[in-house]
């Protein structure tokens, strides 16, 4: 994971964090996994829904929504203490970009 700090004022900085495409891939596979044990889709037992099948009923968007916030926290985590960055406070966090394989 890469990881940039870039300072904004007095006592706040940024971190820029890039999460390799294979990382965010099994965010998303954790996603599928988890969703397929709650989701109810007639003609599947619970928790054998082919992703494809939760992409069509669900849409894509949700998988990637749930991924990030799934894995978000640990991703943090791993940021902060790559760049040696002492949180005080709650992070303000802006997602640029979020795509399966990318």
């Amino acid at each position: 994971m890469k990881t940039a700090v870039e300072d904004v004022e007095k006592n706040k900085v940024r971190v820029v964090v890039e999460v390799p495409p294979e990382r965010f891939d099994r965010a998303i596979s954790k996603a599928y996994a988890s969703i397929a044990q709650k989701v109810r889709i007639p003609g599947f037992r619970k928790g054998k829904v082919p992703a494809r099948i939760i992409d069509i009923n669900l849409g894509k968007e949700y998988i990637i929504k749930e991924a990030i916030e799934k894995a978000l926290p640990d991703f943090y985590l791993e940021a902060v203490a790559k760049s040696g960055v002492r949180p005080v406070d709650k992070p303000q966090i802006t997602l640029k970009q979020a795509e399966q394989g990318k």
